[in-house]
């Protein structure tokens, strides 16, 4: 999924989605939790690099912040998503990606 990183910006998050749900079956409730995991993997391994070269030095106060409001997140989405049907959640995929699509592009 390297390619698809680079090329999009995003760590081929959608991509992913799209192959667990259409090439592989799995469920679509199953599908997006497993494909952010993944980006999660592989955040904490770029971070870690960044760490160990000594490219990024984070504030203690800033990574607590993000971690409360990741966790945050995580759980109030979990809870959100049990209310919306997979199809919801897949267009609201899609208008979150074209969102940032439009975004890059006025830039």
């Amino acid at each position: 999924m390297g390619l698809v990183s680079g090329a999009m910006g995003i760590g081929g998050s959608p991509l992913q989605v799209v192959v667990l749900t259409h090439l592989m079956h799995v469920p679509v409730r199953t599908a997006m939790p497993t494909s952010q995991f993944m980006v999660l993997l592989s955040t904490v391994g770029g971070v870690l690099a960044h760490v160990f070269r000594h490219e990024f030095e984070p504030e203690l106060v800033t990574l607590l912040s993000l971690g409360a409001g990741a966790l945050v997140g995580a759980q109030v989405g979990a809870a959100l998503s049990e209310q919306i049907s997979g199809g919801v959640l897949v267009r609201l995929m899609a208008l979150a990606l074209v969102t940032v699509g439009v975004r890059l592009l006025w830039r």
